[in-house]
């Protein structure tokens, strides 16, 4: 099923995902958001942006939660992250994997804004995650 969710209905919809649900998102600015709706290889979720690079992530965090077979595509992730509790040392994220099985975020461009030297851009956790043709801008390698 595919309906066009502005930042106002986007919760309602995550929760209520089925396998084969594709969540589009209109052009606009979006919150962090949690998906933690199990799909399968057949029927994947899909989250994706109604015109690519015009749904903006602008605050919190994008987590894939011990979810599998979830696809986020087109989106332009700006946040600064947020705070997490992970294995019990705060951390700052903005993509976390957590849990995640055969999940990916694919032709979105993280552009972090505001973000400490110390934000994940992406955090994997759990077995056989990926990413595919996303672009990172503004990382520096580390000065070690």
């Amino acid at each position: 099923m595919r309906r066009r969710h502005s930042n106002s209905t986007l919760s309602a919809a995550l929760s209520n995902a089925l396998p084969g649900d594709c969540i589009v998102l209109a052009n606009g600015n979006y919150a962090g958001f949690t998906i933690g709706r199990d799909a399968t290889a057949a029927n994947p979720i899909t989250i994706r942006a109604a015109n690519r690079g015009l749904a903006n992530i602008t605050s919190g965090i994008i987590r894939f939660n011990q979810t599998s077979f979830v696809t986020v595509e087109g989106l332009n992730i700006t946040t600064a992250g947020g705070s997490q509790t992970i294995d019990g040392s705060t951390q700052k994220v903005a993509v976390w994997f957590d849990g995640a099985d055969n999940c990916r975020l694919t032709r979105s461009t993280l552009r972090l804004s505001g973000h400490t030297g110390g934000t994940h851009w992406v955090m994997l956790g759990g077995n056989s995650q990926f990413i595919i043709s996303s672009g990172l801008e503004g990382i520096r390698p580390s000065q070690e």
